[in-house]
């Protein structure tokens, strides 16, 4: 998502949202200086009333990373619009706490929206640990594979090849 306002010469606000994930998310938080890189970028945690002693492992750990504390579990969506007014960057990136950015994707992310400011939002790939690009995304599905996954056509089998084939 793009523009943010540029008041503190901040490129990137990266918002990650948390609930009972404490290693996972400091991996993740960890990550994102060297990620985005050579770009200025901050970090916002905002952890969904963990119980797990999320919040004292990032103050103690990494201070530098904005923290939003909930009462309650507000949802993965409630707590990112709670960060999003926060976010001082020109843009905006989402983490998941389970994902660790690899050197430079984030600055790629920064690069590719300044050069495309008709994009108001990119996905960029996701690559597991084994090294394989994820899929993240599907086409459309056709009416065949539309049926066999609202209907009962899969327990007699009609359409089940393309549907398998949509999944994938």
């Amino acid at each position: 998502m793009s523009g943010c306002t540029d008041q503190d010469g901040i490129d990137l606000s990266v918002v990650v949202v948390s609930r009972n994930t404490a290693a996972l998310t400091e991996r993740a938080l960890a990550a994102i200086p060297e990620a985005a890189a050579p770009y200025r970028v901050e970090a916002i945690c905002v952890d969904n009333d963990s119980q797990d002693g999320t919040a004292d492992v990032l103050r103690s750990r990494l201070p530098s990373v904005r923290l939003l504390q909930n009462r309650r579990n507000l949802g993965y969506g409630a707590g990112f619009n709670r960060a999003l007014p926060l976010a001082r960057g020109r843009h905006v990136a989402v983490l998941n706490a389970d994902t660790r950015p690899r050197p430079g994707a984030l600055a790629h992310v920064v690069r590719f929206l300044d050069e495309h400011p008709e994009a108001d939002v990119v996905a960029p790939a996701v690559v597991g640990p084994e090294g394989v690009q994820q899929v993240v995304a599907r086409p459309e599905p056709s009416l065949a594979v539309l049926l066999h996954e609202t209907t009962l056509l899969d327990v007699v089998r009609l359409g089940r090849r393309g549907a398998y084939a949509w999944r994938r």
